[in-house]
């Protein structure tokens, strides 16, 4: 009953799609069974059984201890604080840390005009991921269909022209991806 409640005001701060940052938790002021806490805290920030990050403080106080992760995804972190009477309770937070996968693109248009072959197919940029993870900065593939021809890789406008034969546009679709760092989203048809 004397070892120290569950860490309080948990968050995370990862900068952009860093695998470095900080989980931030305020000490407990009670002890598990209600009382007052009082003496040195030693806490612990796991992911797993794996420590990230230990050290020592009190009652009340505002802890941001730096840890890092090897693989982006979605991270459980774990805070426990330990006094002379024993480990304390658990209290976990779960962010995506690194590039998350961007939403697949939306509001696909394609425009074929059937007199000259000109093809314009425009689309909105992804505004977010999968799992609130880190967007950054997209860059577009897009495939030409029934051939499954890549007609753009790593393109930054969201829009492509191009002329096809005359006779054969009408049976033409195109696949759209939005990728950033290390994530692609599902493709969008057009």
């Amino acid at each position: 009953a004397g070892a120290p409640a569950a860490a309080e005001e948990l968050s995370v701060a990862f900068n952009e799609a860093s695998l470095s940052g900080k989980v931030n938790f305020k000490a407990p002021t009670k002890t598990y069974g209600g009382s007052t806490l009082t003496g040195e805290l030693t806490y612990r920030v796991l992911l797993g059984k794996q420590i990230l990050a230990t050290g020592q403080t009190q009652p009340g106080a505002n802890v941001s201890a730096d840890v890092s992760v090897t693989k982006e995804g979605l991270t459980r972190f774990v805070v426990q604080l330990e006094n002379a009477a024993g480990p304390g309770t658990y209290a976990r937070i779960e962010k995506w840390i690194g590039y998350d996968e961007p939403r697949a693109i939306e509001n696909a248009h394609l425009d074929i005009n059937n007199e000259t072959g000109a093809v314009k197919l425009t689309w909105s940029a992804p505004t977010a991921t999968l799992h609130e993870g880190y967007l950054g900065t997209l860059t577009y593939d897009v495939m030409r269909y029934p051939d499954s021809v890549m007609v753009v890789t790593n393109g930054n406008a969201t829009e492509f022209a191009e002329t096809l034969t005359k006779g054969e546009m009408t049976y033409y679709s195109y696949g759209i991806w939005a990728h950033n760092g290390t994530k692609k989203s599902a493709q969008a048809y057009s």
